[in-house]
């Protein structure tokens, strides 16, 4: 049963699956068989971090999925070269709701989903990543880094793409890192973000 929210956004979604479907399939390896789709929902910045902050980090993470995994990608620029203004804020309703995303993962034909958030706290900064499975509408691994940023998110850079390699290692067949959290014990999510540590 899909929610009041999600049922707003998949009304303005499904007349473009047939589109998203199209680009997802050119980004496929030619000698490659209809690999699985993932949709990767970018980085929301929450507390001390803005927006065009994390546009580059988004670009980077996407690329890291691809080359990191045997997924076709969906990622935030073919989000929104899809979908309309309207239907695009109502997907940011859906941001740190895990079984909103999995509806709209799923009616894009997407059996994975990536999303994440970042956050600063005074010179650092901490990035909580999730993969997320849109059957179940629950977290396959978690991962959480902080990093120390006091002026720009350029140290982000160095560790994003070894981050992205730790959440993804369950789905390439590889030995699970151990910070990231993994598992089907690991309960649904309703956000990315911890709380705040403690003073």
């Amino acid at each position: 049963m899909l929610s009041r929210h999600a049922s707003r956004l998949l009304a303005w979604l499904l007349p473009l699956l047939a589109l998203a479907a199209a680009h997802a399939d050119t980004r496929q390896d030619a000698a490659s068989s209809e690999p699985e789709r993932l949709v990767y929902f970018g980085i929301r910045p929450l507390a001390g971090i803005r927006p065009e902050e994390v546009e580059g980090l988004d670009r980077l993470a996407e690329s890291e999925i691809e080359a990191r995994s045997h997924y076709a990608v969906v990622g935030p620029r073919d989000i929104e070269t899809l979908l309309s203004l309207e239907a695009q804020r109502q997907l940011m309703g859906c941001n740190a709701d895990s079984s909103c995303l999995a509806e709209i993962g799923g009616a894009l034909g997407a059996s994975r989903i990536v999303f994440g958030d970042l956050t600063r706290y005074g010179p650092k900064v901490l990035l909580n990543l999730v993969l997320l499975d849109v059957e179940s509408a629950r977290a396959l691994a978690r991962l959480s880094r902080t990093v120390d940023a006091p002026d720009s998110l350029a140290p982000l850079l160095d560790v994003l793409g070894g981050a992205i390699g730790e959440l993804l290692a369950g789905e390439t067949g590889e030995t699970q890192p151990t910070g990231a959290t993994t598992g089907a014990g690991a309960p649904p999510l309703a956000s990315a973000a911890p709380p705040p540590p403690a003073a």
